[in-house]
């Protein structure tokens, strides 16, 4: 028996751009648009009258804009929004906000740079709206800020083992969920290395926002740098992240190439590379995320002698990557966030 599609309302300012989602989304019979508002108010009142499964909105529009229109959505029809923004100062760290809020994920608008092209942004439009309509939602309260500024000296004499690594991956839903976690992260936690599925572009912005919340230094990883305890770092939108040690030393090791389990940055090379250099001191943490990113690279670490865990069902946002790797046999546990937040912190669980 046929599904009925997946009903889609696009919110934009711009008619090109309305039309342009509209035309992307329909090539695929599982999506219909049911509807387009080029306004916050307009938006509300169609979200009342069509009840769609998904909304796209843009970012920045005259009088009521993406923020406030997403704040209205969360306290009055909680569903799931997806940002599609411009890659502009202002708005990359406005949709990371978006994302702090509730949003379930995010889109850049096409540049035209790079061979970028529309049917590329309709590809993955269309992958994100099939996610979302999966999505648990429901109005959220950011989380406190307390980091931003780190002297060396908060650091110094950390108790975490030297040897230990701590990987995350994380998709749909990652950013609301990383954001709490870090908010409660203690000082001394080993190195943590975090892999989100996002677009080129907002992982600068997103690692900030991580360290504001977060007690550690949280930022965007550097090719070659030293990887040490007390820090986290985001990999870039538009390479992989792998570990490597060199001379005794792990480093970040960043990399090009194609996408892998269609993504880059892609957490099957981060769980592979940290398996490899950190062997049974490794540890993999797959979070709520569509597809299956992850899930082969968590039994790597687990074939290594290291920890290999999941987010479980009740708390992810879209239980997709938890779920291969639940299939695949290849994780040790799953999780809940306090379980999850123990590792980050470095407090091993019972065995």
């Amino acid at each position: 028996m046929a599904r009925d599609p997946i009903r889609v309302l696009i919110v934009d300012d711009s008619a090109l751009m309305r039309a342009t989602i509209k035309k992307l989304l329909e090539q695929d019979p599982e999506v219909l648009v049911v509807d387009t508002a080029h306004n916050g108010p307009i938006a509300l009142k169609k979200i009342q009258k069509v009840v769609p499964d998904v909304v796209t909105l843009d970012v920045e529009m005259p009088g009521m804009d993406g923020m406030i229109l997403l704040d209205a959505v969360m306290s009055r029809h909680p569903l799931p929004v997806i940002m599609v923004s411009t890659l502009t100062q202002e708005g990359a760290p406005k949709t990371v906000e978006a994302l702090a809020k509730g949003a379930v994920d995010c889109l850049g608008k096409p540049t035209g740079e790079e061979g970028e092209t529309l049917q590329e942004m309709g590809d993955c439009l269309v992958a994100k709206v099939k996610a979302a309509a999966t999505a648990k939602v429901g109005r959220r309260k950011p989380a406190a800020l307390q980091g931003g500024i780190h002297s060396e000296a908060d650091f110094e004499g950390s108790q975490g083992d030297p040897g230990q690594i701590i990987a995350v991956g994380a998709s749909m839903g990652g950013p609301a969920t990383l954001l709490d976690l870090f908010a409660k992260l203690p000082v001394r936690t080993p190195p943590i290395l975090i892999t989100q599925h996002m677009p080129k572009g907002f992982t600068k912005s997103f690692a900030e926002r991580l360290d504001s919340v977060a007690a550690i230094p949280v930022h965007e990883a550097v090719h070659g740098e030293p990887v040490v305890p007390c820090r986290a770092y985001l990999a870039p939108g538009d390479m992989h992240m792998a570990l490597v040690e060199r001379e005794g030393k792990y480093r970040v090791d960043l990399r090009g190439g194609a996408s892998v389990c269609g993504h880059k940055p892609s957490v099957e090379v981060l769980f592979r590379s940290v398996a490899k250099a950190a062997g049974d001191k490794s540890v993999g943490i797959l979070m709520t995320g569509m597809g299956h990113d992850g899930a082969e690279g968590l039994g790597a670490i687990k074939d290594a002698g290291g920890r290999a865990f999941a987010q479980n069902e009740e708390s992810s946002v879209v239980y997709g990557m938890p779920s291969a790797a639940k299939r695949l046999g290849t994780l040790e546990a799953e999780l809940d966030l306090p379980g999850i937040l123990s590792w980050l912190s470095g407090s091993p669980l019972p065995v």
